[in-house]
């Protein structure tokens, strides 16, 4: 769909639309009303997710290198306050 606002109209973005619409879908089905909670994760999908046009991930082509591997960890009553911290 075209409009004054947006006069281009691709199948780029609208591919890309309904794939943020999906994840965010996906993200929120239980409670929808909390949608923007999840835009941070969106964000770090879309930007960590391969594009065909780019071979690589737009964090590759933007710094270069593969985005660091999140990993996670639950915290224990052993841990040093340092880690504690930094976690």
């Amino acid at each position: 769909m075209s409009s004054a606002y947006h006069p281009q109209s691709d199948g780029q973005s609208e591919v890309l639309n309904k794939c943020l619409e999906m994840y965010l879908r996906c993200l929120t089905f239980q409670n929808p009303k909390n949608w923007s909670k999840v835009l941070a994760w969106t964000k770090y999908w879309y930007n960590t997710a391969f594009h065909s046009n780019l071979e690589m991930t737009l964090f590759k082509a933007v710094y270069g290198r593969d985005l660091p591997t999140l990993t996670g960890y639950d915290t224990d009553d052993s841990d040093p306050p340092s880690i504690k911290e930094l976690l």
